[in-house]
């Protein structure tokens, strides 16, 4: 999984933090694709941050709320998105 440049080749930059809502954070999708539900969330070092457990909002800008560790960016391996959104 690892690249020649010491990054994770498969991981995609999915959302930014926006607030925390009790033990989860809410963050604003980034991509034209959303992450599955249940899917790993990691930081930019590849390290496993949480899950991402809703996705809710319009469709031309969504959201997803994750449970875990927070970060300011929030990544997801490609074969973890879905279909793109309406934008």
């Amino acid at each position: 999984m690892k690249g020649t440049d010491g990054k994770f080749k498969n991981l995609v930059l999915v959302g930014e933090y926006m607030h925390s809502v009790g033990r989860y954070m809410v963050a604003k999708v980034l991509t034209r694709h959303v992450p599955r539900i249940g899917a790993p969330v990691f930081d930019k070092y590849g390290r496993k941050l949480g899950v991402v457990t809703d996705v809710f909002g319009p469709v031309g800008s969504p959201y997803i709320t994750i449970k875990g560790n927070r970060s300011q960016r929030f990544y997801v391996r490609e074969s973890d998105l879905l279909g793109q959104v309406g934008r």
